[in-house]
């Protein structure tokens, strides 16, 4: 049986993977290069790739080899399947829209050759089609969401796990790309410092997640906004693809919380945790049932919105040269880590939008391209909600003054003086808005704005206005249409 891998790059709770382990199994990974060019390689490719080299390992060890093909992604493994005469192709369901097409395409093509095929549910907790309101259509908004799942594990538990194979029987001898050849491709676009960050694959990532539940968890709530790593739980890129999965992260906290007992109260950090896990389902639940959110907002008022095509301002914010410490150390970290903290990503996302007046879709477009745990789904919808165009947004009257934002959330400015080692000297009093002092002041702490730090590309308090205005005239607009 051919054992397909998309985003389940793990042994541990592969459904697919555990139902084929009495037969002769062969992993495979296609690489379809149609739909993610190689002159177009992205951070979370480099994880990808990382993942892989550890998936890899992991089936070394068990006796088989991951097989590596690249092309169309149905016919490439329809005509493996043919070749080689297997009864079989299982896999684990996808529920992004190019996921969805590829395996409506693989379906139609095995049935053409009389190939059975098996389906799984794997990254995501239930069966999105069967989540619905009391009027059997798809929920909008996360509360009742929320709610919802919340009941049903309550009720039904969690979704049992399955346990990883302790052996397994390969088929003999398959050709397969070289891993090593990808990873050369990939170390010419993508930043060689993420590895210095990064650990992807599935053991390291256990790692990782059982260290944040002894030593963060209990105060996620209190700093995830703020970027101390011991209290993140740097499991998105890992949760992406599906290194670790959900159904396994549950019951490893509810083996220690009372998670769904509604009788008894859990840690506040747990609670906060608990609900981004569940703010990530109802984003792919939303793309699941609405794939048009990738690139058009849910409010359709939004479609008239009278963005700007600023192309120097968005080169600016995209390189980290606005002017604003806290957006560009966030942007900074971005190009250089792969990574930003949540409460960074609403800063420099809202200045985007709002200071800047620059369309959602062209900051969803950078961040999938830099971010490491880059996911379709959480990203397009995270992007909607904050410039308040999408089913659950914040209202886009509010706008975020990164002056106090940074206050708040950095106020020793520790996180802008790691990632603009220009501002390093400053004192506290100057790192949040440097251009409140004298040029003399600045010069003597060795900063000179126009040169080695920019000036500001906007003032926010004239940003804040054009944004309302702009946001006004919209509303008037669409309370007039007939």
């Amino acid at each position: 049986m051919i054992v397909l891998f998309r985003r389940d790059l793990r042994l541990a709770d592969n459904p697919a993977l555990y139902d084929a382990r009495h037969g002769q199994v062969i992993p495979l990974y296609v690489f379809d290069d149609s739909l993610t060019p190689l002159n177009h390689l992205t951070a979370s490719d480099w994880w990808l790739m990382q993942s892989l080299s550890a998936l890899s390992s992991a089936f070394n060890d068990l006796g088989v080899s991951l097989i590596l093909r690249r092309g169309p992604y149905a016919r490439t493994i329809a005509d493996l399947a043919s070749s080689i005469g297997v009864d079989y192709v299982a896999w684990n369901e996808g529920i992004f829209p190019g996921e969805k097409a590829q395996d409506e395409a693989l379906k139609h093509l095995l049935l053409q050759r009389g190939i059975h095929y098996r389906i799984y549910p794997a990254n995501y907790l239930t069966p999105f089609q069967e989540v619905m309101t009391q009027q059997k259509t798809p929920y909008h908004l996360f509360t009742p969401f929320f709610s919802q799942i919340r009941s049903l594990l309550r009720e039904q538990g969690i979704p049992p796990l399955v346990p990883a194979p302790t052996a397994l029987r390969g088929f003999g001898v398959i050709p397969s790309e070289r891993l090593a050849s990808w990873h050369e491709e990939m170390a010419r676009v993508v930043s060689p410092q993420l590895v210095s960050y990064w650990k992807p694959g599935e053991i390291a990532q256990q790692k990782i997640w059982h260290a944040f539940v002894t030593h963060g968890l209990d105060q996620y709530h209190d700093s995830r906004d703020i970027y101390q790593p011991k209290n993140s739980s740097h499991l998105s890129a890992a949760l992406h693809f599906g290194e670790i999965s959900i159904r396994q992260i549950l019951h490893d906290l509810a083996e220690l919380y009372p998670l769904f007992r509604a009788d008894q109260e859990i840690p506040s950090g747990v609670e906060h945790f608990f609900r981004e896990l569940i703010w990530r389902e109802f984003s792919a639940y939303l793309l699941y049932h609405f794939p048009f959110l990738t690139d058009v907002p849910a409010d359709h008022d939004f479609t008239t919105f009278p963005w700007r095509h600023a192309t120097k301002a968005l080169k600016a914010w995209q390189e980290g040269q606005t002017g604003y410490p806290i957006v560009d150390a966030g942007m900074r970290q971005l190009k250089i880590m792969g990574f930003i903290p949540n409460r960074i990503r609403m800063i420099v996302a809202s200045f985007l939008v709002k200071d800047l007046l620059i369309s959602w879709t062209e900051g969803a477009k950078w961040f999938l391209d830099h971010l490491v745990d880059a996911d379709l789904a959480n990203n397009s919808v995270s992007w909607q909600w904050i410039s308040g165009t999408g089913f659950d947004h914040a209202p886009f009257f509010r706008i975020l003054n990164p002056i106090t934002q940074s206050h708040k959330f950095d106020p020793d400015g520790q996180y802008i003086k790691s990632w603009l080692p220009e501002l390093a000297k400053l004192p506290l009093s100057l790192v949040h808005a440097p251009w409140q002092a004298p040029a003399d002041v600045l010069e003597s702490f060795g900063v000179y704005l126009g040169e080695n730090y920019p000036h500001r590309i906007v003032r926010h308090d004239q940003a804040r206005t054009r944004a309302l205005k702009a946001y006004n005239a919209l509303k008037n607009s669409s309370s007039t249409s007939p």
